[in-house]
């Protein structure tokens, strides 16, 4: 229920077009995010025998990987969200709000995208291997529900747009903080080193 009342109150105290941006703009990113190809996915499954198998010098070779890797996607969702940057004025179909800049914005909603691959982010695979998806369940629900609720106070107490999206990245961040003290905490043996054979890589 909580995005639902969070987009009314946007509409009815900012007005449909700062909706818009934000529907746009999160679609770019979306767009953008088929970088990542199913790697997390392809992970996981390369992590089920090792972890059958006790073997932690693979798994660390994996997350050493899995973290390169993340890097390199934040990196090319970050450098193509910027050469995009000229073209925004050209996908915006209506009148833009006279109080916001829309490459700022843009920049907002981008860096959310970004940190979503930086930060800590490769290491909620380890819970989704282990088949403690519930784990990572219970923090994307908390701190979704700490997003809400703090967009929906910023927008009754300020109406500032740019405060109501700047909560994402700082939530993408929480959530990426959070996960990471709890497979330290759960998963003490499986910091990132060493390398995969070839053959597994290839794989």
């Amino acid at each position: 229920l909580l995005p639902f009342v969070a987009r009314t109150i946007l509409l009815r105290v900012l007005g449909e077009e700062y909706l818009g941006l934000s529907s746009l703009f999160t679609s770019i990113l979306q767009m953008l995010n088929i970088a990542e190809l199913g790697l997390s996915s392809a992970i996981i499954f390369g992590l089920y025998k090792p972890i059958a198998e006790d073997d932690t010098d693979t798994i660390r070779a994996y997350m050493m990987l899995y973290r390169k890797a993340y890097k390199i996607i934040g990196l090319v969702i970050a450098t193509v969200g910027i050469l995009i940057l000229p073209f925004l004025k050209y996908l915006i179909n209506g009148a833009i709000p006279n109080d916001i800049n829309i490459y700022a914005l843009y920049l907002i909603y981008l860096s959310n995208s970004a940190l979503s691959y930086f930060a800590f982010a490769y290491k909620s695979t380890l819970l989704s291997a282990h088949h403690r998806n519930d784990i990572v369940s219970n923090i994307a629900t908390f701190v979704n529900i700490l997003k809400y609720v703090v967009q929906i106070v910023v927008l009754l107490l300020t109406r500032n747009f740019y405060i109501y999206i700047i909560v994402l990245p700082i939530c993408t961040l929480v959530n990426n903080l959070i996960t990471s003290v709890v497979v330290d905490k759960k998963y003490p043996l499986y910091s990132c080193s060493g390398n995969l054979k070839d053959e597994e890589r290839k794989k």
